[in-house]
């Protein structure tokens, strides 16, 4: 189903909501991520980082007048793990940093570490950087960060469409999380969300309050799939996240 943008009528609203939402997140930037830089240099436990990530997340979210609901949490293990899901837009990330029991990392193009503040910020959270260009560096850095979810028992959170969707609709799924999942022997736990692509559209400065669901669903092991059969591991998951896409949005359509 395509999602609709928004509508002229509701520019001015949105517009000021979008203003004061970017107000917000400059401010909190600042200072959750001044805190975070802090916290590394006087070595502050992992656990008192996170929740810096997660009240920068919330102050945002909540500025933007979103709302949030977590579904299917029991799928979530305890331990370290590989999650995929869907990228609907810019809010799915801090979603999961601020509404997650305990904030997830992420695999990231390795020019958000170099913005000043934020990029160091995301290093004392534990966050990967790639380098999408050298392949030998990527999966050193990969494997590095691995040690660290093991040895931390965090969980990694990829988007293997690898972009953000542009009208709604799913995209291909690239293999890297599920080359990933596979040489780490990590359990793979798919997620859907929806909502983010509506909260804010693409293209369009403006942000409309609203709902933001995210569907957690069974866990897979992909060890069960030989290399050989990781096109039929990838396809599996992303049908899996489709199928609750379709059925969120056919919710969503019933009236009360």
């Amino acid at each position: 189903m395509k999602e609709s943008r928004p509508e002229a009528a509701d520019f001015p609203k949105l517009n000021f909501r979008f203003l004061f939402a970017a107000f917000v997140t400059l401010f909190a930037t600042l200072l959750f991520g001044s805190l975070a830089l802090l916290g590394m240099l006087i070595r502050l436990p992992l656990p008192v980082l996170e929740k810096f990530s997660r009240f920068w997340a919330r102050c945002i979210l909540g500025a933007s007048g979103i709302r949030v609901q977590l579904r299917g949490l029991e799928h979530l293990s305890e331990s370290a793990a590989v999650m995929v899901g869907n990228h609907q837009g810019m809010f799915d990330i801090l979603v999961l940093l601020g509404y997650l029991s305990r904030p997830p990392v992420f695999v990231a193009k390795q020019e958000l570490f170099k913005i000043p503040l934020f990029g160091q910020a995301m290093l004392a959270l534990g966050h990967i950087p790639v380098d999408r260009k050298d392949r030998e560096k990527a999966i050193a850095s990969i494997q590095k960060g691995t040690q660290k979810l093991n040895k931390n028992e965090q969980k990694v959170v990829f988007f293997p469409e690898g972009t953000r969707t542009r009208d709604g609709q799913m995209l291909p799924f690239k293999k890297g999380a599920f080359v990933f999942a596979q040489e780490s022997g990590l359990p793979l736990t798919p997620f859907m969300i929806r909502g983010s692509y509506q909260a804010l559209p693409p293209g369009v400065r403006v942000v409309r309050p609203g709902l933001i669901e995210v569907v957690f669903l069974p866990s897979v092991d992909p060890g069960s799939y030989s290399v050989e059969q990781r096109e039929l591991l990838i396809e599996a998951v992303r049908q899996q996240i489709e199928n609750q896409l379709h059925l969120s949005e056919q919710r969503a359509e019933i009236p009360g």
